[in-house]
C-alpha cells in the first residue's frame, strides 16, 4: 500500500504530479511526448498535442481569461434583465450611503451584506447603475479564476489548469451567474480559490509564516459563511471527508488537518447561531465584536500549534469496517440524487439555464449536444469515483466529493441553480485532474467538451447578438420539487421606455409579482431619476406569456 503522505490528490500525491520531485507525472509527460512523436498520431482530436506543449499552456490560459472577461461584461447593463434580488442588493447600499449602515445581515439570516457593501462602494466611485452594481462580481470572478488555474498549475500541471478552464468555458452557469449581482455568485469563486491555496500552504507547510496562513484560513472561511451559510459547506465537508478517510484507511496521517477544520467548523457554527439569534446585539457592538472576533484567533492558533505538538501513539488505531464506510458513502450519494440529482444535471446540460436567465429555447441540435456532455460528464465523474474509493489509499478526493453532496442535502432542499457552484467547481478540479493523467486516452471526452463549448458560444452569440429578440415568461419544471421560471430575468427596457414615453408615475402589478418588477423599477428611478410627469398616469403590468416583451401593460382609467 503506498505512503499516506503522498496519496491527497490521488496516484502519487501533490509533490509527485507537480513533478518536484523529478519523478511521477513529469517523468510521465517525457514518456508520452515520446511516444507522440514515435508513433503515427491519431486522427480523433488531438487536444492532448496542443495541451501538452511548452507555450501554448500560457497563451491558452490568457485565451480563456480574455474569453472570460469578454462574455461576463459583455452588454452588461441589459442581459440578463435585472432581478429583483440584485435591485434589493443595490437599494440597500444606496440606502447605506444615505442613512449609514443599519443591519448586518441580508434578505434572511444565513446571509450577509457584503454585496450590498460592495455595491455602495462602486456606486461612491462611478455613480449608481446596472454595470457598476454587477462589475464587483465580474472582477472578483475572474480573480478567482486565475487563482485557482494557477494553483492547479502549479500543484498538478499547465494540461490540469487548461482542462479546467475548458470544462468552466463550456458551463453556461458559470457563463450567466458571475453576470448577476448576488452574495454568493460574487464571492464563491474568489473565496473558495484563496482558501484552497492557504489550505494547501498550510497542509505542506511552506516558509515560516505558517501562523498568518492559519488566521487568514480561518478567517476568510468566516467571512464565506457569512455572506452566504451555504460557503461553509466546503470546509466542513472537508472536514467530514477526511474523518471518513481516516475511518476507512485505519490512519491518522491526516489528523493535523482534522484538528484546523474543526477549530474552523466551531467558527462556522458560532457565526450561523449569530446572524440567527444575535444579529442585532451583534450590529450595536460592531467594534467589541472585531476586538473579540481577531482575539479568538489567535487563541485558537495557538491552541491548533499546541495540539499539532502533541504526537500521536503509535499503538491509537481506528478499527472500523469497511463496509460501514461504503454503506455511509453509498446512502451520502444516493440522497444527493434523490433531491439534487436532477437539478446538478440540469445544471451541467446547461440549456434549461439558457431558458431561465434570457428567455431562450435551445433547438433541437443544441439541446441534444448538450445533454450528450452532461451524460459524458457523469458517467466520467462517477467512473473516477469509483475507482478511487474502490483503492481506499487514494479515494481522499472522491469520498470528499461525497460527502460535500450528502452533507449540502441537509444545507438545503431547494435546488436554485446557484447552491451548485462550489459542487460544480469542484467536480470539474477533480474531472481536470483525472484527465490531464492521460490526455490521450481521454480523447473522447476532450472532443464532446470542445464540441460543447462550440455550442455553448453559437448560442449565446444568437442570445446576444439578436436585434428586438422576442422574449416570455415561461414556467418550467427545473427539478422534483420546484418550478422555475424565465418571468424575473426579462429585460427590463420596454417597461423604462414605456414609462418615459408615456410619463407614467404609478405601477400597480400583483403581489407575487411586485418584487420582481417594482422592486427593479424603483432601482432605475434611484439610478437615473426622471421628471415628475403631470397627473396621475396609472398602469398595471403583469409577465406574459406570450412572444413579446414578456409583459403585459394595461393603462389603469
Amino acid at each position: 500500500m503506498p505512503d499516506p503522505s503522498t496519496t491527497i490528490f490521488g496516484v502519487q500525491g501533490w509533490r509527485v504530479l507537480s513533478g518536484l520531485d523529478g519523478h511521477g507525472l513529469l517523468g510521465f509527460q517525457l514518456q508520452l511526448k515520446k511516444h507522440i512523436f514515435d508513433h503515427k498520431p491519431s486522427h480523433f482530436f488531438m487536444l492532448h498535442k496542443i495541451i501538452r506543449t511548452k507555450l501554448s499552456p500560457l497563451w491558452l490560459l490568457l485565451f480563456f481569461f480574455a474569453y472570460f472577461l469578454f462574455w461576463w461584461s459583455y452588454k452588461l447593463g441589459s442581459l440578463p434583465g435585472l432581478h429583483g434580488d440584485e435591485a434589493w442588493s443595490g437599494l440597500k447600499a444606496y440606502r447605506f450611503d444615505g442613512n449609514g449602515i443599519t443591519q448586518i445581515t441580508g434578505m434572511n439570516n444565513y446571509t450577509g451584506v457584503l454585496e450590498a457593501l460592495s455595491s455602495l462602494c462602486t456606486f461612491k466611485i462611478l455613480g449608481m447603475g446596472v454595470v457598476q452594481l454587477r462589475s464587483v462580481g465580474i472582477i472578483l470572478n475572474l480573480i478567482g479564476l486565475m487563482v485557482l488555474s494557477w494553483q492547479i498549475k502549479k500543484i498538478i500541471n499547465s494540461s490540469a489548469s487548461v482542462v479546467l478552464l475548458m470544462i468552466i468555458a463550456q458551463s453556461v452557469m458559470y457563463l450567466f451567474l458571475p453576470r448577476v449581482a448576488w452574495e454568493v455568485n460574487t464571492y464563491n469563486l474568489i473565496l473558495s480559490a484563496v482558501t484552497f491555496m492557504l489550505f494547501e500552504k498550510i497542509r505542506r507547510r511552506e516558509s515560516d509564516s505558517h501562523f498568518l496562513k492559519v488566521i487568514f484560513f480561518l478567517l476568510l472561511n468566516i467571512i464565506g459563511s457569512y455572506n452566504h451559510i451555504v460557503f461553509s459547506c466546503i470546509s466542513i465537508s472537508a472536514l467530514l471527508g477526511i474523518v471518513v478517510w481516516s475511518l476507512y484507511n485505519h490512519s491518522l496521517f491526516y489528523a493535523k488537518l482534522i484538528y484546523l477544520l474543526s477549530i474552523n467548523a466551531l467558527n462556522i457554527v458560532a457565526v450561523f447561531l449569530s446572524m440567527r439569534y444575535f444579529n442585532q446585539a451583534l450590529f450595536h457592538h460592531l467594534i467589541i465584536l472585531s476586538i473579540t472576533l481577531i482575539t479568538i484567533l489567535l487563541m485558537e492558533v495557538k491552541v491548533y500549534q499546541i495540539i499539532t505538538k502533541i504526537a500521536i501513539p503509535p499503538s491509537l488505531k481506528i478499527c472500523i469496517s469497511y463496509w460501514v464506510i461504503k454503506l455511509f458513502l453509498a446512502i451520502s450519494a444516493a440522497w444527493f440524487l434523490y433531491v439534487h440529482g436532477l437539478a446538478f444535471f440540469n445544471v451541467i446540460s446547461g440549456y434549461k439555464i439558457l431558458l431561465i436567465g434570457y428567455s431562450y429555447t435551445c433547438p433541437e441540435w443544441a439541446k441534444w449536444i448538450m445533454l450528450i456532455f452532461a451524460a459524458f460528464y457523469c458517467a466520467y465523474l462517477l467512473m473516477f469515483i469509483w475507482l478511487d474509493v474502490r483503492s481506499r489509499n487514494n479515494s481522499l478526493l472522491a469520498i470528499y466529493i461525497i460527502c460535500y453532496c450528502g452533507l449540502l442535502t441537509f444545507y438545503t432542499t431547494g435546488t436554485a441553480f446557484r447552491y451548485y457552484l462550489g459542487l460544480y467547481l469542484i467536480t470539474a478540479c477533480y474531472l481536470a485532474y483525472k484527465i490531464s493523467i492521460d490526455l490521450k486516452k481521454q480523447t473522447l471526452f476532450l472532443g464532446m467538451l470542445t464540441v460543447a463549448i462550440i455550442c455553448v458560444n453559437l448560442l449565446q452569440i444568437e442570445i446576444f447578438c439578436t436585434k428586438n429578440r422576442m422574449v416570455k415568461a415561461i414556467w418550467f419544471k427545473w427539478s422534483a420539487n420546484q418550478i422555475a421560471t424565465s418571468a424575473h430575468f426579462l429585460p427590463k427596457e420596454p417597461l423604462l421606455n414605456y414609462l418615459v414615453s408615456h410619463n407614467v408615475t404609478k405601477v400597480k402589478c400583483s403581489v407575487n409579482d411586485d418584487y420582481f418588477i417594482n422592486g427593479p423599477l424603483l432601482f432605475y428611478e434611484f439610478a437615473k431619476p426622471r421628471s415628475a410627469g403631470f397627473g396621475n398616469h396609472s398602469i398595471s403590468i403583469s409577465f406574459d406569456k406570450k412572444n413579446g416583451t414578456g409583459f403585459i401593460i394595461k393603462p389603469n382609467n
